[in-house]
């Protein structure tokens, strides 16, 4: 067996390109002597997936905060400027079309990240049976899988985001506490921008969930209006 992410990142903004690469890999794998080759991935809603980014990524922005987070969701969702770049990374429905078409019916499993925040047990155990692990093995381990890992940068179910400190931001609320207007140090999901989202993804969702039986509307992919 053999287990590689390939350094895909960013590559899935661009599915076309990220199938082409997949189907060289798949073409060597098999020259190499598999006789298999699967394809395993995650998904995360479209909303959170977002705020954690902008998060993770705060403290290289010079102007972080809820209004640069809100500039920022509207780009991504909007059609002329980012939605078919950078935003295509979060269109799972086209995704889901171009790695099927590398894989087949078979060697493609798509699991939600929420399963694996609700219940890691079932989570683990799919990727498990989709490896072919034996079943003695595959109960061993989920046994075992107790633990579950919160994210650390979101708080109150996943609406609010704490934001990453720069070194400048801490020198200036030292110094200068009393003349600078702070800085935001959160961003909330508000309903407008949950909308702004789901207008730009949920239709692909729902079809998404058509096709792969994933239940999408119950962790909030979809949302009919």
């Amino acid at each position: 067996m053999l287990i590689s992410e390939e350094m895909i990142g960013r590559q899935g903004s661009r599915p076309a390109l990220l199938a082409a690469h997949l189907r060289k890999m798949k073409l060597k794998a098999f020259e190499w002597g598999f006789d298999r080759f699967s394809i395993i991935c995650m998904i995360r809603r479209q909303d959170h997936w977002l705020a954690s980014h902008y998060a993770q990524i705060s403290d290289r922005l010079q102007n972080s905060g809820q209004s640069d987070f809100e500039k920022f969701v509207q780009e991504v969702a909007s059609p002329r400027k980012s939605r078919y770049g950078f935003g295509m990374l979060l269109d799972y429905n086209i995704l889901y079309d171009h790695l099927i078409e590398v894989s087949g019916n078979d060697n493609l499993l798509i699991l939600p990240y929420e399963l694996l925040k609700d219940t890691p047990g079932t989570f683990l155990n799919l990727i498990l049976q989709n490896l072919d692990t034996p079943e003695d093995k595959i109960k061993s381990i989920c046994t075992s899988t107790t633990n579950k890992k919160a994210n650390v940068r979101s708080e109150q179910e996943n609406e609010v985001w704490k934001l990453r400190d720069t070194h400048n931001r801490k020198v200036k609320r030292l110094l200068h506490r009393w003349l600078l207007q702070e800085k935001n140090q959160t961003i909330e999901i508000t309903p407008d921008l949950k909308n702004i989202i789901h207008r730009a993804y949920s239709i692909g969702n729902q079809k998404l969930a058509a096709k792969t039986d994933l239940a999408l509307e119950q962790y909030g992919y979809i949302r009919f209006e």
